[in-house]
């Protein structure tokens, strides 16, 4: 996996579990996943990666 984004909201093992999870079912180039609080967030921040 390339990189784990999270700040200290999110410092738990379970998300490093989930992220290789969904890194097995993606193809190789999708490797890298962003946690967010909400659909907004997940959403704003979409707009602004793209």
């Amino acid at each position: 996996m390339g990189a784990c984004a999270t700040n200290n909201r999110y410092l738990h093992d379970n998300t490093v579990i989930l992220a290789e999870k969904l890194a097995k079912t993606l193809p190789k180039s999708l490797d890298q996943f962003f946690y967010t609080n909400s659909g907004s967030e997940s959403n704003d921040l979409a707009l602004r990666l793209a």
